[in-house]
């Protein structure tokens, strides 16, 4: 069996990510920007999204950062994936090293996986087992 390792996974998932906690005035502007092109106020951003009305008014003039499920819902909510993939960009530009290695490891272990049936949940399982990945 091919270990986790060969396909550059293992080494990814240990490394924590570190969030920046200023925001940023770029990623402000085009959630600004977006929401106003969809003629949205920002009390309706705040309730479809479930976050408070001033840390979005915060987010929107960069004197916050989101963090990665409050950039996600914005996102999802303005239908701009712009958004999540700038938010990643600013604030874990660590992360920006691994993306490409990590979609050809998830390539080559979702191929190795449909060609012998195994299910991820499964290989999620004996990787935690085996100390491999931390257990959540």
């Amino acid at each position: 069996m091919i270990s986790a390792h060969q396909f550059g996974i293992i080494n990814f998932m240990k490394k924590p990510l570190k969030r920046k906690k200023t925001g940023s005035k770029i990623l402000g502007k085009l959630i600004q920007d977006s929401r106003k092109k969809r003629k949205m106020t920002g009390k309706k951003l705040a309730d479809l999204t479930e976050v408070n009305r001033t840390h979005i008014s915060k987010i929107e003039h960069g004197v916050h950062a989101p963090d990665f499920l409050v950039a996600k819902k914005i996102s999802e909510v303005l239908k701009n994936p712009e958004i999540i993939k700038l938010y990643l960009r600013e604030q874990h530009p660590d992360i920006n090293a691994y993306t490409e290695e990590q979609i050809k490891a998830a390539k080559k272990l979702n191929e190795y996986l449909k060609k012998r049936n195994i299910d991820f949940g499964t290989l999620y399982e004996e990787l935690v087992s085996r100390k491999y990945i931390p257990s959540p």
